[in-house]
C-alpha cells in the first residue's frame, strides 16, 4: 500500500505537510510516494499538473518512434502505410489522456509538434531543409494544436453523451450541462459560470476548460443546456409504424378511412430558425393548423420529432375514440419513434 498526497505546495511547506499526513495501518506506517503514482495508465503527481505523465508518454513515444523508423527503413513501407503505423504506434502513445492535461502549455505544444515534424519527415522521406508546413500537410498529419484541441472536443462531447447519473459527467460545470437560461437565484453554486466569462483567463479546472473550449466553437448559445441521455428499458412504439415509398404513401393518405388524421412537418429556415407544424381536419370539414417554433440551434430532425409529439398530444387531448393516423415525410423521424434507446431525439421520443 502506498499513500499519495495531492497538493500544490513545494519545498519546506511540502515536507511539513508530509510529516503531518502520516498514515498507519495495523501499526505499520504507510510510505509516502514522492514520485508520481500510476493510476489507470495516468501518472498522477502531487500537484495534479500531469507533467510526469506527459514526460513518461513522450519518452515511450520516442522509443516507439525509433522502432517504427527502423521498421520503415528495413521494409520500405509505402507512405500511406507508414503514416498509419506512425499514428497508431507513436501518436497514440504520446497523446494518451492528453485531453486531461492540455490547457495551452507552450512547452508541451512544442514537444508534440517536434514529434509530428519527425513523423512527417519519416513518412515522406523529405530532407531536413523542407519547410515544416508543406511537409506536415504532405504527410497527411494534423498540427499539434489542432490535434490536441480535437481530442479535447471529442472527450467533452463523450462526457455530454453519458447518462445523467454518470459520475464522469459531473466533471463539466452544471451551468454548462444543464444551462442557466432558467436557473433561479441560488440554484447553482457560485463560480460555476467562470468558464463563460470572457475576461477571465483562469486558471480553470478541467471541467471549466473543457466547457470553454466547446462553447467557443458552438454556433449557438449553450445557455439552454444539452439534451440528456437516459437509460431506459427496451420498449417499442405502442401503435403501428409504416414507411412506404412516395407513390404508395400518397395513395394511402388519399384513401384514409374516416378517422382523425394529423399531418406533421418540420423545417429549418436559412437564418437557422427551426419549427414544426401540424394540420388536421375537424369532423365538420374545417381545417385547423398549429405551429411550434423552436428557435435557433435545432435541426430539421428535431423539428420533425417535435411535430409528431405535438400531434400525439393533440390526439390525446381531443379524446376521439377513433383510430389516429399521423402522416409525416421524414423517414429518420419515423425510425426514431420505433424505440427509446439513447441517441439523438431520445428526450422527445420518451
Amino acid at each position: 500500500m502506498i499513500k499519495v498526497l495531492l497538493t500544490r505546495k513545494r519545498g519546506r511547506e511540502l515536507k511539513d505537510q508530509i510529516q503531518r499526513a502520516q498514515v498507519e495501518v495495523d501499526g505499520h506506517r504507510v510510505p509516502f510516494n514522492l514520485e508520481a503514482t500510476r493510476w489507470l495508465g495516468v501518472w498522477l503527481d502531487s500537484g495534479l499538473n500531469l507533467k510526469a505523465h506527459y514526460q513518461t508518454c513522450m519518452s515511450k513515444a520516442r522509443a516507439a518512434e525509433n522502432r517504427v523508423q527502423r521498421l520503415c527503413q528495413s521494409h520500405g513501407l509505402a507512405p500511406g502505410l507508414a503514416r498509419q503505423v506512425q499514428v497508431a504506434a507513436v501518436q497514440s502513445v504520446a497523446l494518451y489522456r492528453a485531453e486531461l492535461w492540455w490547457q495551452g502549455q507552450k512547452d508541451r505544444l512544442v514537444g508534440i509538434q517536434l514529434m509530428i515534424n519527425r513523423q512527417a519527415r519519416a513518412i515522406t522521406g523529405m530532407l531536413k531543409s523542407t519547410p515544416v508546413g508543406p511537409l506536415v500537410r504532405e504527410a497527411g498529419l494534423a498540427p499539434a494544436e489542432a490535434l490536441l484541441e480535437a481530442r479535447q472536443l471529442k472527450y467533452t462531447t463523450r462526457l455530454l453523451s453519458l447518462p445523467e447519473n454518470h459520475p464522469a459527467k459531473e466533471i463539466l460545470p452544471v451551468s454548462f450541462r444543464e444551462g442557466d437560461q432558467h436557473a433561479q437565484p441560488g440554484e447553482q453554486t457560485r463560480g460555476n459560470r467562470q468558464w463563460a466569462e470572457r475576461n477571465n483567463r483562469g486558471p480553470w479546472s478541467l471541467g471549466q476548460h473543457l466547457a470553454r473550449q466547446l462553447a467557443n466553437i458552438l454556433p449557438v448559445d449553450p445557455s439552454g443546456g444539452f439534451e440528456s441521455t437516459t437509460q431506459t428499458t427496451s420498449s417499442q412504439f405502442p401503435g403501428q409504424i409504416e414507411m412506404l415509398p412516395g407513390p404508395e404513401a400518397l395513395a394511402a393518405a388519399q384513401s384514409l378511412p374516416p378517422e382523425l388524421a394529423i399531418w406533421s412537418d418540420g423545417s429549418r429556415l436559412e437564418n437557422g430558425r427551426s419549427g414544426a407544424g401540424i394540420a388536421w381536419q375537424e369532423p365538420g370539414g374545417t381545417w385547423k393548423t398549429r405551429g411550434f417554433p423552436l428557435g435557433k440551434g435545432y435541426e430539421v430532425f428535431d423539428a420533425e420529432l417535435l411535430g409528431v409529439v405535438r400531434a400525439l398530444q393533440l390526439a390525446e387531448k381531443v379524446g376521439d375514440q377513433r383510430p389516429v393516423t399521423i402522416l409525416l415525410d421524414s423517414q429518420a423521424a419515423i425510425a426514431r419513434m420505433q424505440h427509446t434507446q439513447p441517441g439523438p431525439g431520445q428526450a422527445l421520443v420518451i
